[in-house]
């Protein structure tokens, strides 16, 4: 874990020192848990995430942001639904209809996810695979991100979907995180939330 990481929540956060891995276990919603200050470098814009969605209990969700302090970023969002007899996975924009949902036979499946977003021709791209599985996506309902901003930030935040979902739990292992167009900030700026 880069030094440069604003651990917020670091009873929720653990960092396996052998395999690098960094387990977030969400347990209240909206509570920020992770954040990286950044500036662009004026290369093009891309983040790639590696993680394991190790559980994921009714209307608990984990949202990842990229955000310049002014105007619209990438927010992505993984939550979960369902009743007494069924649950399901859903990934999305966190203000549009998700993109993909998959049903599961419990909240402990595990999903291995890569994420993947970029721009081509001047149009915002996204891949995902799903367990090894290349996933056919709509596009994406993004505007050019606005490069000028000289303030953005990473942050990783734990979300809870409906009221009265407060304590219900996402667990995730996140592999890396590869970020395109950006250098890290030495000063953080204010926090966006």
């Amino acid at each position: 874990l880069n030094p440069a990481w604003q651990v917020l929540t670091p009873s929720w956060i653990r960092l396996d020192p052998l395999s690098g891995v960094l387990h977030l276990q969400a347990v209240q919603g909206d509570t920020t848990l992770l954040r990286l200050p950044l500036q662009p470098d004026g290369t093009p814009i891309s983040l790639e995430v590696y993680l394991d969605w190790n559980r994921a209990e009714w209307a608990s969700g984990l949202e990842i942001d990229l955000q310049p302090m002014e105007g619209e970023g990438l927010q992505w969002l993984l939550g979960s639904w369902g009743g007494s007899a069924w649950l399901e996975r859903q990934i999305g924009q966190v203000s549009e209809a998700p993109l993909l949902t998959w049903p599961v036979l419990n909240a402990a499946v595990q999903d291995r996810l890569e994420l993947g977003f970029w721009w081509l021709e001047g149009r915002p791209m996204m891949r995902l695979l799903k367990n090894g599985e290349n996933i056919q996506l709509p596009p994406l309902n993004i505007s050019e991100l606005p490069q000028d901003q000289a303030y953005w930030e990473l942050t990783l935040r734990a979300r809870n979907l409906q009221d009265g979902s407060q304590g219900m739990m996402s667990e995730v292992d996140i592999h890396s995180i590869k970020l395109g167009g950006f250098q890290i900030r030495a000063e953080a700026a204010p926090p966006l939330d």
